[in-house]
């Protein structure tokens, strides 16, 4: 380190100058990658990212709401982030294929303001199924 100072090492006040530096950079990498510790986050960057998880996650993620039927199993109905996130499977109950996909609409508005309105149906489409998200639930 001696070197880089042009020092030679003899001088103990660049080692008071360079201590502190690599424990204030070493600091601001764990802020910067973990937003840890709290206390050394800047004010206006706390209270944006208490009201980001207040709402659910980031806004900007698209949710599909997916269900899917078939003679080989019961239908279902669940929510499907763009960040991979996936709500729980609601089953369809006595074909209430709208109740089905109102849970799920429910559970992806906890996770993101944007949720597409058009039901996705990979399989098919059951008769008493809506193709778009209730206008309630929008």
């Amino acid at each position: 380190m001696g070197r880089w100072l042009n020092v030679g090492g003899r001088d103990i006040g660049s080692f008071l100058i360079v201590i502190p530096a690599l424990v204030f950079f070493g600091l601001a990498f764990l802020v910067g990658a973990w937003d840890r510790p709290r206390w050394a986050l800047p004010p206006w960057y706390r209270e944006w990212k208490r009201r980001r998880d207040a709402r659910g996650h980031d806004a900007n993620h698209e949710v599909e709401i997916i269900c899917a039927d078939d003679d080989k199993f019961d239908p279902y109905a669940y929510a499907l982030c763009s960040c991979e996130w996936m709500s729980d499977v609601v089953p369809v109950r006595n074909d209430d294929f709208a109740g089905a996909i109102a849970a799920a609409t429910a559970a992806a508005r906890q996770h993101s303001r944007s949720v597409k309105s058009a039901v996705i149906f990979p399989l098919r489409r059951p008769a008493g199924a809506p193709e778009h998200i209730a206008a309630a639930d929008r």
